[in-house]
């Protein structure tokens, strides 16, 4: 437990797209499974993972903080191929907010540290300093470097398409930070749209507005009034919003945009149309003359890069949106990968080429660009990865052109010598090389998102088969113990225990509380032991725990231990959540120094109670120095060997050794990594005291933060040992679960079960058929 701050209430969990819930019925003509590798793909999928993080962390290490404006704010666009800035270096807001989105995303993937989600909060205060028009509300588009609006001919224009991104970006640092400030600049841009730019008789958005928000219904020099490009970002930024606010507007329109999408945008054959009138009419060339056809080429053509990216796009809003058996956009979505394939695809050295036509008659689209940009390119990495988890057997062989298209990148795309992308294939146009690494137009939003992506889904495709070993870490276990371990191992990936935290003047205020709303009770029984040194209060948790046993709950206890170099009563601030100097913490890890007498003295005194219990025979669940990976506690945060691991190890050892305690089942309990301002928790594996003191990897969920990753990644640090939910404010749903089946247990923290869950979230936990209650333990299942 930490500070009782954690609500940012109504907040979604948003994990990595799956589509499970597509599979089952689809209709297209290849069956859908999900296909476990061999174990030579295995090894191949593992190359492909430990490439492509390399090349995210090149990619990161040579923009930040290289561009970082630190005189003016925000990011600096023109950076040429040797990675030297040069150029006007004006700011367009689809790459300042597509930087802020890169940064906040990738804090999250790497949680080693902060750096990556300051770089996010830079160009969050430059968005919002500079960018937003205090004057008339909405972004501008264009400023100059020092944040000073661009005009158009004396005209400023606002686009949704740069508004988009903006939101983009703010949710996503939203979602890192928990900056409030973000979320309602964010909210406000929705809102600014919804006034301005929504086109209540037809749908959709039109793209062009004045300053002040007057919309261009005819489009503005030229452009028509709505566009493929707009429609798919806004796709996009919403789906981002709708994970940190769940607003019924703001799914209304995700929801419709989808739709248009998918149904009108996109057409049978599988390619989108680029541009429309205000009322959908698709704008053609296709009876003009060859000149006026290419004149207005930008208008009108195949873009198949647009197209696989926004299949991603429109199945992650369907997973957004949680559209169960959504079978139409996924058969949508294969259509437009499809098509890629059979019409963009160089079958000589891979790639998607740019641009293709269907003239009149023509069954086939006609190429007429053979360049390869490289967002289109690593986007279809993406795409062709994501369509080969869904459709192994698919005749098109997405894995094998998944594995070709990172081969294309390497070779043709990537600059060996310099770092980063080339603008399009070297394949084509050798001249790329001296191509740009920055520009307006240029960062590192399509190439991160898809490595990240890809990563994730390699890793989850790749991970160890589950053990079924349940040999306890202390060899002299009891039975009892050796029994409790092996029954969790036994309903491992198929039930999951409910439990409940109590305080010891409430023992059993929250649990009847969830027999009130749901007709059950929790099966695993916790408490603390943060006021050990009161006699009283711990030979209460003592009886309560014999009583617990016997009417068969089971037991989990912990610690929130005060600093050994402070006397008791500890108090919460001015010790728990204190600090070491790193003076005293190395005195505290090293016998025979007074820092470390005292410890002992302290754990020596919670150990007297622990066995106590052990001669009455019950098994304890024991978390010591939980949520060791968090900043809030004066044991966390310390990475290494001699960091906060080496405390853990310490405890298990004199335990152990010492003490002879071996009715403990030893829970190595982490909190789920984030990148909340000054409530961070980095990654769990810099804090991991070794599988040989560990039988359960628990981790702590608060601010309803229920990603995949959280999941899998403590699930391959086990290597087959079990998980668990170790605390939860706001309880998973029985979706959350469905994904993430390897959880053996939960348990809700005291008084959340009022504070932070509705009646109806305990009511469809209980009622979930994985559950295991205290009347199912009873009962011997």
């Amino acid at each position: 437990m930490q500070m009782k701050t954690h609500g940012r209430r109504g907040e979604m969990r948003f994990v990595p797209i799956i589509f499970l819930f597509l599979l089952s019925s689809c209709s297209t003509k290849e069956s859908v499974n999900m296909e476990i590798p061999s174990v030579d793909l295995k090894m191949e999928m593992k190359r492909i993972s430990r490439e492509m993080r390399q090349t995210l962390d090149d990619e990161f290490r040579l923009w930040y903080p290289l561009s970082l404006d630190t005189l003016y704010g925000g990011f600096y666009s023109d950076i040429n191929y040797e990675w030297k800035l040069e150029g006007k270096q004006n700011k367009f807001v689809v790459t300042q907010a597509r930087h802020v989105w890169s940064t906040a995303n990738a804090a999250m993937f790497y949680q080693k540290d902060n750096t990556l989600r300051k770089v996010a909060e830079h160009g969050f205060r430059f968005l919002q300093d500079k960018m937003w028009d205090k004057q008339f509300g909405g972004f501008f588009d264009l400023v100059d470097q020092s944040g000073e609006p661009i005009t158009e001919e004396g005209r400023i224009i606002k686009r949704g398409y740069g508004i988009a991104f903006a939101i983009y970006g703010l949710a996503a640092y939203y979602r890192a930070s928990g900056d409030s400030a973000a979320l309602r600049l964010a909210r406000e841009a929705f809102h600014w749209l919804e006034e301005h730019s929504y086109d209540s008789q037809y749908g959709g958005y039109f793209q062009f507005m004045a300053r002040d928000g007057t919309p261009l219904p005819d489009g503005y020099k030229g452009a028509p009034p709505k566009d493929q490009n707009s429609m798919i970002h806004l796709l996009e930024c919403y789906s981002e919003l709708y994970k940190v606010w769940p607003d019924q507007k703001l799914r209304d329109r995700l929801h419709s945009l989808l739709q248009i999408i998918r149904d009108t945008i996109t057409t049978e054959k599988g390619h989108m149309v680029l541009f429309f009138t205000r009322d959908w009419t698709p704008v053609s060339y296709r009876d003009s003359s060859a000149a006026v056809r290419e004149r207005n080429y930008e208008f009108d053509h195949v873009s198949f890069g647009h197209d696989v990216e926004t299949a991603y796009l429109l199945l992650e809003a369907s997973e957004t949106l949680g559209l169960k058996n959504d079978t139409t956009t996924l058969r949508v979505a294969k259509r437009m990968v499809d098509h890629a394939l059979r019409n963009g695809w160089d079958a000589g050295r891979g790639g998607l080429f740019d641009g293709g036509y269907y003239f009149d008659g023509q069954q086939q689209a006609t190429i007429v660009r053979n360049t390869k940009e490289w967002w289109a390119q690593i986007e279809a990495v993406n795409s062709f990865l994501m369509m080969s988890e869904l459709f192994p057997e698919d005749e098109l062989g997405y894995f094998d052109k998944f594995r070709t298209q990172w081969e294309y990148c390497k070779k043709y795309l990537i600059d060996a010598e310099h770092g980063g992308w080339y603008w399009g294939g070297v394949d084509v146009v050798p001249g790329n090389k001296l191509s740009a690494k920055g520009s307006i137009w240029k960062a590192t939003y399509h190439t991160s998102r898809s490595l990240i992506n890809c990563i994730n889904r390699l890793k989850s495709r790749t991970r160890t088969a589950v053990v079924k070993s349940f040999e306890p870490v202390n060899k002299n276990a009891t039975p009892e113990a050796r029994k409790l371990l092996e029954y969790l191992f036994s309903i491992n990936g198929k039930r999951i225990i409910a439990g409940h935290h109590n305080y010891v003047g409430r023992i059993d205020t929250y649990p009847n509380r969830v027999k009130e709303l749901t007709g059950k009770l929790p099966a695993i029984w916790g408490c603390d032991f943060i006021h050990y040194y009161r006699k009283e209060e711990a030979e209460t948790i003592v009886r309560e725990v014999r009583r617990k046993h016997a009417e068969g709950f089971i037991i989990t206890l912990m610690w929130h231990a005060g600093r050994p170099k402070d006397d008791p009563p500890f108090g919460w601030k001015e010790s728990i959540q204190a600090k070491l100097t790193d003076a005293e913490w190395k005195e505290l890890i090293t016998p025979g120094t007074e820092l470390h007498s005292r410890w002992l003295n302290q754990v020596d005194a919670v150990a007297a109670y622990l066995k106590e219990l052990q001669v009455l025979g019950v098994p304890v669940l024991w978390r010591p120095y939980h949520e060791l990976n968090g900043v809030w506690f004066w044991w966390g945060n310390r990475k290494g060997e001699n960091g906060s691991a080496k405390l853990y190890q310490m405890m298990f050892d004199r335990f152990v050794e010492h003490h002879k305690l071996n009715n403990l089942i030893w829970v190595w309990n982490t909190n789920t990594p984030r990148q909340l301002i000054d409530d961070e928790a980095y990654a769990y594996e810099d804090y991991f005291p070794g599988l040989d003191r560990v039988d359960v990897l628990a981790a702590d969920v608060y601010h309803n933060d229920y990603r995949q990753s959280h999941h899998d990644e403590l699930a391959e640090l086990g290597q087959g040992k079990v998980i668990a939910l170790g605390e939860v404010g706001e309880v998973p749903s029985p979706e959350v679960l469905d994904r993430q089946p390897l959880w053996t247990w939960f348990m809700v923290w005291g008084d959340f079960v009022n504070t932070h869950n509705t009646p109806q979230q305990m009511k469809d936990l209980y009622l979930y058929p994985r559950i295991l209650t205290h009347e199912d333990l009873k009962r011997g299942q």
